[in-house]
């Protein structure tokens, strides 16, 4: 289940270094437009529980009429590898891995605690 975290838009340019440097290690693109930006960020993670490795993407929503941002963190390829098997959750633990890293980034650049987040991942109406 997608994991969707919002955060004040002063926080987008702190958090995409975080995420382009020490996060992403496959893939990092950011695309600015006149109305926001947006960044795809992609991780691999071995996960011991299973010894599985799967991809934890983080996609970067920011336009300038939300002020504020959305981060969604998506984990794939938990179901591969000899059984094809996710019963110890390891789609959902990369998943909290990767909010914890996440928030723990935001923590830094605000300290007061200004960000939440909402499960299902949904995206707002335009």
């Amino acid at each position: 289940m997608p994991i969707e975290i919002r955060a004040e838009d002063y926080c987008l340019m702190p958090l995409l270094e975080f995420l382009r440097s020490g996060f992403a290690n496959k893939y990092s693109r950011v695309w600015d437009f006149e109305e926001g930006t947006i960044g795809v960020f992609v991780r691999d993670k071995l996960m011991l529980r299973n010894s599985q490795t799967l991809t934890v993407t983080v996609i970067v929503e920011h336009k300038a009429t939300w002020r504020e941002l959305v981060v969604t963190v998506l984990a794939s390829g938990g179901r591969e590898g000899l059984f094809r098997l996710d019963f110890w959750g390891a789609e959902n633990g990369a998943e909290g891995w990767a909010e914890r890293e996440i928030r723990n980034a935001l923590k830094r650049i605000d300290s007061g605690g200004r960000t939440t987040s909402r499960r299902p991942a949904e995206r707002p109406f335009e």
